[in-house]
């Protein structure tokens, strides 16, 4: 198994739990949710969108990064 194809199944594994932390905090009523480098929002449904949006994000580098490993072999 290559550095690469470990990155990312990394990427894949944060891309979960920054997923499962955005749902477990959506659920509750807080006055503020913090999006990333110090943003906040008092809306649920832009902190929700945001979150989705970066997990998106790390999936395509996942793919990306998994696709590369491939095509190094």
């Amino acid at each position: 198994m290559n550095l690469r194809k470990v990155s990312a199944y990394l990427i894949f594994l944060v891309a979960i739990y920054y997923l499962v932390t955005g749902i477990l905090r959506f659920s509750k009523d807080l006055d503020q949710y913090r999006l990333i480098f110090g943003f906040h929002t008092e809306n649920k449904i832009v902190y929700l969108v945001v979150r989705l949006i970066l997990v998106l994000l790390f999936v395509l580098i996942g793919i990306n990064t998994f696709k590369q490993s491939k095509k190094d072999l």
